[in-house]
């Protein structure tokens, strides 16, 4: 990962590869991702297929917020490294509703963990409001530089998170 930051830098971006991760609300408990690549902190991975994601169902009455994130982990016996989409759902609440925490890990120091929000989703009552995206920074002189030939996304039977490779 290390390498990486001498080209990218140390920070998060899309690359500009695919549909820029665009998210389609499907139904009340369900959310389609699109294609994109990432970087983050070095670290790459890319989402070469759409990923269907679930969200908790609403309940009347009650707000909540629920965050779309890439979540990079590297196991800290093997040191395998996997990154992949998930849901973060929010607490509800009968008031405004709060953003759930999510893991913020410096990799490039030792954290095992960080997750990186791309997308921001109230959820109002039963009914899903308009996503809100959060990351949109796309690095932009890459068109000089040759990338590693990306590895596929997999994804769990339930289609709840899957798995991106890098």
């Amino acid at each position: 990962a290390v390498k990486h930051t001498d080209t990218v830098g140390k920070n998060r971006y899309l690359m500009g590869w695919g549909d820029r991760f665009s998210l389609e609300v499907k139904s009340a408990t369900s959310i389609e991702i699109s294609t994109e690549s990432i970087f983050n902190q070095g670290y790459y991975a890319i989402n070469e297929e759409p990923e269907l994601l679930s969200l908790n169902p609403g309940t009347s009455g009650y707000n909540r917020i629920a965050l779309v994130v890439v979540r990079f982990e590297q196991d800290e016996n093997t040191g395998d490294e996997e990154a992949y989409l998930r849901v973060i759902e929010g607490t509800p609440t009968t008031g405004s509703a709060a953003e759930p925490a999510f893991e913020n890990g410096n990799l490039l120091e030792g954290a095992l963990v960080d997750e990186v929000p791309i997308w921001r989703i109230p959820i109002n009552g039963i009914d899903v409001g308009t996503p809100v995206k959060i990351l949109s920074d796309v690095f932009e002189p890459w068109s000089s530089i040759h990338w590693p030939r990306p590895v596929e996304l997999y994804s769990d039977p339930e289609g709840t998170n899957g798995r991106l490779g890098y």
